[in-house]
């Protein structure tokens, strides 16, 4: 089991979703905190995604229009 709990963050040579799928396949729960989303990048994690049993995203400033209309 992981017990890595530093942030993700874009850093050169360390985009998010190389962070994200070279850990989600140890997981149970994903709990994330973001300022802002986009569905196209949530797209890129799906697969990775696939055995997490409960997906929880908290955003704080924005999401795409298409987040916005497909949940209202």
């Amino acid at each position: 089991m992981s017990t890595d709990l530093t942030f993700f963050t874009n850093e050169p040579n360390a985009a998010l979703v190389d962070r994200f799928k070279s850990t989600l396949h140890a997981v149970q729960y994903f709990d994330v905190l973001v300022s802002y989303f986009r569905t196209s990048g949530f797209h890129q994690l799906a697969d990775s995604l696939e055995s997490v049993e409960k997906i929880r995203i908290l955003v704080g400033l924005n999401v795409d229009r298409k987040t916005f209309e497909n949940n209202h």
